[in-house]
C-alpha cells in the first residue's frame, strides 16, 4: 500500500511538473490550460505531451476521482444511517444490505441528491467550474460553522463540569466565539 501511494505521489509530481514546464509558471493553471482538450486539462496535456501512454494518466485520474467519491459518500451515508436509527429522519434511511451490512438506501438517496444538486448547479450558474466553485465556498461554510459549534460545546462541556477555571475568560472567549482579537480585554 505504501508503494502505491509513493508511485502516485511520483507521478502526479512529474506531472504537475509537466505542466509548469509546459505552460510556464504564469500560464498554468489559466485559461489556455482550462481549455486545453476541449476541458480535460490533464488529459488534454498528457496527450500533447507524451501521446499513447495518456490511457495510463486518465486511469490514474478515474481512479482518484472514485477514491474521493468513495471517502465522500461513506461518512455522509453513515450519518444519513445513524440520524435515521435515533428516529431524527425518515425510516428506511436506516435499512442496510442484507450481505455487507451497508446502509444502501442511504447511499442511494446521497447519489442522488449529488447527481441533481451537480445539474441544478451547473445550469445556475452557467458553468460546472463555477459550479464546483459554488458548492465547495457553500461547504466550507458550513464546516467553519461545525468547526465554530465544536469550539464552542467543548468550551461548555468543560464549563459546566467545573474543568475550566472561571477566572480566565480571555482564553475562553477567543476559543468560544468568532470575535476579533482586539474585543478581548
Amino acid at each position: 500500500m505504501v508503494g502505491s501511494c509513493l508511485a502516485a505521489g511520483a507521478f502526479y509530481l512529474l506531472v504537475y511538473y509537466a505542466a509548469t514546464v509546459f505552460y510556464g509558471p504564469k500560464g498554468f493553471g489559466g485559461p489556455a490550460f482550462a481549455n486545453l482538450g476541449g476541458g480535460d486539462a490533464w488529459g488534454g496535456l498528457v496527450k500533447t505531451a507524451i501521446g499513447g501512454v495518456a490511457i495510463i494518466s486518465s486511469l490514474a485520474i478515474w481512479s482518484s476521482q472514485g477514491a474521493a467519491v468513495n471517502a465522500s459518500f461513506n461518512p455522509s451515508s453513515r450519518i444519513l444511517f445513524a440520524l435515521s436509527r435515533a428516529r431524527l429522519l425518515p425510516e428506511p434511511l436506516g435499512r442496510t444490505h442484507r450481505a455487507h451490512q451497508t446502509p444502501t438506501v442511504a447511499i442511494l438517496c446521497l447519489g442522488g441528491f449529488t447527481l441533481v444538486l451537480a445539474i441544478v448547479l451547473e445550469k445556475v450558474t452557467g458553468s460546472p467550474l463555477d459550479a464546483f466553485a459554488l458548492l465547495g465556498t457553500i461547504l466550507t461554510l458550513c464546516l467553519i460553522l461545525v468547526y465554530m459549534g465544536t469550539c464552542a460545546s467543548c468550551v461548555a462541556y468543560y464549563l459546566r463540569r467545573g474543568l475550566l477555571p472561571a477566572q480566565t475568560p480571555e482564553r475562553v472567549q477567543p476559543a468560544a466565539a468568532p470575535s476579533p482579537p482586539w474585543s478581548a480585554s
